[in-house]
């Protein structure tokens, strides 16, 4: 009974969030970072205020970091280099309500998990508020 207890499976959410980062992991422009961000904040165990917050911050630097390197990929001396990428923060909302809702549609009806993300999605958003943004 114990070693059946030992060999328990993951909660299907977490199989399929694994799964949806390990797709994403050799993709150019991946999303797996941001699975990684949904999937740590489903399990942390801090109190719900602290592991949103740190989940927003995580997203910020993930996606300012993302733009900075693009930008930094660019050749000034070629004859005509692209424009430089400015932050859009809308990007960032849009690319995680996207992946939330998705992970919504993975977790068992009424789940406290759902509150989590609800309220992730709600930081998020009063986060990018007074960040740069375009359409």
């Amino acid at each position: 009974m114990a070693e059946q207890d030992a060999k328990q499976e993951p909660p299907t959410w977490l199989s399929y969030i694994e799964n949806c980062i390990e797709e994403e992991a050799d993709v150019y422009e991946s999303n797996a970072p941001y699975y990684e961000v949904i999937r740590d904040l489903l399990l942390d165990s801090r109190g719900q205020d602290e592991a949103i917050s740190q989940a927003i911050k995580r997203c910020g630097d993930q996606y300012t970091g993302e733009v900075d390197d693009r930008n930094a990929r660019i050749d000034e001396d070629d004859p005509e280099p692209p424009q430089r990428e400015e932050y859009n923060f809308t990007l960032l909302l849009g690319t995680m309500t996207a992946l939330v809702f998705e992970m919504m549609g993975e977790l068992p009806y009424l789940d406290p998990k759902t509150d989590k993300l609800s309220m992730f999605l709600v930081g998020l958003a009063k986060y990018t508020e007074d960040k740069p943004r375009k359409g």
